[in-house]
This record gives C-alpha cells, structure tokens and sequence, in this order.
C-alpha cells in the first residue's frame, strides 16, 4: 500500500504535468499569434508612401488603365455585335 508521501507526490506529479501541458498549449497560442502579428506588421511596414512624382506617374498609369479598360470593352462590344450580325445572315 503506498504511503500517503507517495499518494501525496503522485498527485503533485499529475498536477505539474497538466499545468505543464497548459503552459505548452498557451506558449503555443503566443507563438501563433506573434508570428501572425509580425506578418501583419511587415505588411503594413511594406506599403511605402509615394512621392508626389511616383504618384503622378502610378495616377498617369491608372488613367491609361482605365482607359484600354473602355477600349478593350468597346472592342468586345463591336465583336460581339459583328457575331451577332453574321449569325442573322446565315
């Protein structure tokens, strides 16, 4: 029959082992979210503000963009309408 020091250190073992393996678990949950943390960090650290010549350029490009936007819109549009027009002809 063990002695009730034996009972008594059993018990603290069991105890240490669980808040062992909660200490793990939340360590865990810490490492997760810092690392999420300093990947959201970087991001935001990445994104630099434009000069005033660097934006005029990318607001220059972004009018071009929209503009062969309208254009290739336009293009399909007329394609469309020829397919449509051949189609009645057949």
């Amino acid at each position: 029959m063990p002695s009730k020091h034996l009972k008594k250190l059993r018990k603290l073992t069991l105890l240490h082992k669980t808040k062992k393996a909660d200490a793990e678990t939340a360590h865990a949950k810490a490492t997760s979210t810092l690392t999420n943390i300093k990947k959201g960090l970087a991001s935001l650290l990445a994104i630099k503000d434009l000069t005033p010549e660097a934006q005029a350029t990318f607001d220059q490009a972004d009018l071009a963009y929209k503009a062969s936007q309208t254009r290739l819109e336009n293009a399909e549009t007329t394609v469309a309408n020829l397919n449509a027009s051949l189609q009645r002809k057949r």
